[in-house]
């Protein structure tokens, strides 16, 4: 949940006028976290810690955009070996048809594991197809044995196909794609559904702009799904879900339809919560008001107050938003997440200060303490949601709340503290806010949200 949340944080953004970062400030920042990720893997007591294996990676590709190769084997020399191991193709030759065709023959003979073999395999492929050799990256990527692992580096590889106009291959690797999904599935070990296979595709090139052929992927699932005499529950549901982020409204009905013995219950309450969204706002909000689940109601209404603020009826907007955090309060759980929910929505309509408001009601929620850490949890969102807002001594003060052995929140909290103050452009104060930070999970944290910041700006 808290990933999903940082990522819509991220998406907001803050307006500068200038570049926020040298390449010099990248660089120092960079070789801070390298030595911050070292100590924290090294000090670990797992024998291997999937949170530290994502960050050893992250900032693997954030050295590269600085072309930083030094640090990055200071990296596989440094790493206790389980992280180093995953990371010691990096650096292997990567310029040429024929580099990728060594290293490929040399893993043909090589005795390594399956899954290092896999991994190898994916990184070639990435590689191959960020220098927009397609036609080799797909042939590489087919060469991975693990199906999901496959299907993985496939979609990405298409992405960058269709980004490229390049439409014999696109065409070539959406078929590797279909072909993957409708394999039944074999062996132990967790596969996922044929409609969830292609609703990610087709969700992913509906987020890169690729509407039509997200569209394409999205009838192959209707085919496919809704043909079957006995569709399965998992494609229905992937199908139905993957249907409602295009407004196909009528399809989803279909869905719901088919498995009247088995109610989707997740689908439907979806569903009820996108057509009110979709009404005019009358109607919307009585759509809403009749939706039972206080959470999915406040979703509901939220959604029709951005539609208000887009069609320039603010005192509207505001009376919906209203009702949803009235919606929101009466929740017994996640309350004053649901509200800061509510704020990122109003701050992604330029609706700065209901947003504060928001807040200031989600801060209120958050004083009564809710199960397995949820405190804590509110409180790391609603500091990156202050930090959004660039109010950043409000975020600091609300990410002290969170004890000192909640270290997921707390990173959470600094890394978007750093990549939003970072992007209004003090990255002195973060540079040095970060170094101070004692715990190396926290200071790596917030060292690559500053890097994150500095690099984001230069695509802009």
């Amino acid at each position: 949940m808290v990933v999903i949340r940082a990522l819509i944080i991220a998406a907001v953004s803050v307006a500068v006028s200038a570049p926020i970062g040298s390449d010099q400030e990248l660089r120092k920042a960079l070789v801070a976290a390298r030595d911050a990720v070292i100590e924290m893997a090294v000090h670990d007591d797992s024998s291997w810690n999937g949170a530290i294996s994502i960050k050893v990676r992250e900032l693997v590709d954030l050295l590269f955009v600085v072309d930083d190769r030094s640090s990055i084997a200071y990296l596989q020399q440094h790493l206790p070996q389980d992280y180093a191991d995953e990371i010691r193709h990096v650096l292997e030759a990567a310029s040429t048809p024929a580099d990728f065709a060594a290293r490929i023959a040399a893993l043909d003979f090589s005795t390594e594991p399956h899954d290092d073999r896999d991994q190898a395999l994916a990184l070639i492929a990435r590689q191959q197809s960020e220098r927009s050799l397609l036609g080799d990256a797909i042939s590489t990527a087919m060469r991975i044995a693990e199906p999901e692992k496959r299907a993985f580096s496939l979609r990405k590889i298409a992405i960058d196909c269709y980004r490229q106009n390049s439409n014999v291959e696109a065409e070539r690797a959406t078929s590797a794609i279909i072909d993957l999904a409708l394999e039944p599935s074999t062996g132990p070990g967790h596969r996922s559904s044929m409609a969830q296979d292609l609703g990610a595709f087709a969700s992913s090139l509906r987020e890169v702009g690729k509407v039509e052929a997200a569209r394409n992927v999205l009838a192959q699932m209707r085919f496919f799904v809704l043909s079957s005499a006995t569709p399965r529950r998992a494609d229905l549901e992937a199908f139905g879900h993957t249907a409602l982020a295009f407004d196909e409204l009528e399809m989803v009905s279909d869905v719901l339809r088919r498995s009247p013995d088995d109610p989707l219950e997740y689908l439907q309450k979806a569903f009820d919560v996108r057509r009110a969204e979709l009404a005019d706002p009358d109607n919307g909000r009585r759509f809403a008001m009749s939706i039972a689940d206080p959470r999915d109601r406040s979703r509901a209404l939220t959604g029709i107050a951005r539609r208000q603020l887009a069609d320039g009826d603010p005192n509207g907007a505001a009376e919906t938003y209203q009702l949803a955090r009235v919606a929101a309060s009466e929740a017994e759980e996640y309350a004053a997440a649901d509200m800061a929910d509510i704020a990122v929505a109003q701050i992604d309509a330029d609706d700065r200060d209901g947003a504060r408001l928001t807040l200031e009601q989600a801060l209120a929620a958050s004083e009564t303490p809710s199960c397995c850490g949820g405190q804590e949890r509110d409180w790391s969102y609603l500091a990156a949601v202050f930090a959004s807002l660039g109010d950043f001594t409000r975020a600091r003060e609300v990410a002290a709340r969170i004890g000192a052995e909640r270290h997921y929140a707390r990173q959470h909290a600094f890394r978007w503290i750093a990549y939003h103050e970072t992007e209004a452009g003090d990255v002195l104060r973060v540079m040095n806010w970060a170094h101070g930070l004692k715990d190396p999970e926290e200071r790596s944290s917030a060292l690559l949200g500053l890097a994150h910041a500095i690099v984001d700006q230069t695509k802009k």
